[in-house]
Formats: structure tokens, sequence, C-alpha cells
């Protein structure tokens, strides 16, 4: 809706979605992200293994080849996902570091410094009361 001008705002929980989209010829290039001068909620990707997983050592696999730097960089990538990495910068050794710094950049791919502080998230007890309320107003 955003890219055919019905609306002219939409929601994206990923800062780099946009840069992604345009890459992808799904939003006009005049589209940009903004962030509330207070921060943003950082969240990004989670990866959580059961206690009761039937296939622990497998999941752990999986869980360890998401979160390797080439995995993560090649993630940021706004040709592919253009999601930002989880990964601490200052803890990577020279080679993932000179990975992401080859990625490409876009006029609508905001930097880490431009996202603000990160926020917690709120606890996940308003994630019932968000529900309920939302089908309260809109769904009856």
């Amino acid at each position: 809706m955003l890219n055919d001008g019905e609306v002219d705002i939409s929601m994206s929980f990923d800062p780099a979605s946009t840069a992604a989209a345009i890459q992808q010829g799904l939003l006009p290039d005049t589209a940009r992200v903004f962030v509330p001068e207070g921060g943003s909620i950082g969240n990004i990707s989670f990866v959580a293994i059961p206690y009761n997983a039937a296939h622990r050592e497998g999941a752990m696999v999986v869980a360890n080849f998401l979160l390797d730097p080439a995995t993560q960089a090649r993630q940021q990538d706004i040709n592919f996902l253009g999601s930002f990495s989880v990964l601490d910068p200052d803890k990577l050794d020279a080679d993932a570091t000179a990975a992401f710094a080859g990625l490409p950049t876009a006029p609508a791919l905001p930097s880490i410094a431009d996202l603000g502080p990160t926020l917690l998230e709120p606890h996940a007890s308003w994630m019932t009361r968000l529900t309920e309320e939302w089908a309260r107003r809109y769904t009856k």
C-alpha cells in the first residue's frame, strides 16, 4: 500500500527492511526509516531450543550456523535480507569486521547510531492485554 501511494506510512520491525524493499523494487526510492527520538526496541531475531527438544544437538548446530559472522553478514546484506546483525561488532575478528564493512549501503539504510538508544521490550504479560484489547476494539 505504501508503494502504491495508498498510505504515507508503514510499520516494520526491521529498520533495514526499507532499504531492502527499495533494492527489490517494492518501495519507492524516497521511502525512509523514522526512528522515535527516544529510541526503539532492538530485538531482531530469536533462536530458542526447547528444553525437551528431540534433536538438541542438531538444533545447536543450526543455532551456531545462524550466529556465525558469515551468516550474519549475508543476512545483513540488503541484496538478500537486510536485517541487522545480532552480533556485537566490538567482539568480531578482523575477517568478520571486514565482511560487515564491505556490505552495501543505501540512503534508506540507517546506521546503528541512527537508531538511537535500544529500549527494553515490554514485559511478556503485555501481549495478553494488547491481544485482548485489539480484539475488543477491532473484531466486534
